[in-house]
C-alpha cells in the first residue's frame, strides 16, 4: 500500500504488524500516482455486540476525496469485484473531506450471530476531474473472528 508521495509523511500505525518500506526515485522520473484505500483494523467487541472497523484512504495532491470509508452487507458475498458502492450504495458509509488522507471509523452494533462483509473505499475526483473509486480488500466478520477473502 501506498501511503503518501510527498518528500515526508506521518501516518497513524495499524495495530497489526507492519512493514514501512521507503521507496525513492530520481526528481524526473515519472510516477503514477494512484488513490489507496485500506482495512487499518478490525475489533471484535463481543462483551458489548459490536466490532469496530477502522479505514485509511489516501489520494494525491492533485485529487479529491468525494467520499471516503467502507461498505458493507450481511448478503453472502462470493465475487469481490461484485462488492462495490453501487451495487450496495444503501450500505455505503464515510464523509467528503479537503484533505488528501483520510481515517474513517464505523462501529457495528447489535452484530448477534450475523455475519458481514466489509470493504474500504474512496471516491475521489482525479486531476482531470474525472470521478473515480479505489476499494479495498473484503473481509469477513463475525463475533467468532474476521478473514480477509
Amino acid at each position: 500500500v501506498v501511503a503518501s508521495y510527498a518528500e515526508t509523511f506521518s501516518f497513524y500505525m495499524s495495530e497489526k504488524d507492519t512493514v514501512v518500506t521507503a521507496l525513492y526515485a530520481d526528481k524526473d522520473e515519472e510516477i503514477e500516482k494512484l488513490a489507496v484505500s485500506y482495512m487499518d483494523s478490525i475489533t471484535l467487541l463481543p462483551d458489548e455486540n459490536k466490532f469496530k472497523c477502522v479505514t485509511m484512504s489516501s489520494v494525491p495532491s492533485d485529487c479529491t476525496i468525494l467520499k471516503s470509508g467502507l461498505i458493507f452487507t450481511s448478503d453472502t458475498i462470493t465475487d469481490p469485484d461484485e462488492f462495490n458502492s453501487e451495487k450496495y450504495a444503501s450500505t455505503v458509509r464515510g464523509n467528503a473531506t479537503t484533505a488528501h488522507n483520510y481515517r474513517y471509523t464505523w462501529t457495528k452494533s447489535n452484530v448477534g450471530e450475523g455475519t458481514y462483509y466489509v470493504r474500504s473505499y474512496v471516491k475521489y475526483t482525479d486531476a482531470n476531474g474525472a470521478e473515480k473509486e479505489t476499494y479495498g480488500d473484503v473481509y469477513k466478520i463475525s463475533m467468532n473472528g474476521y478473514e480477509m477473502l
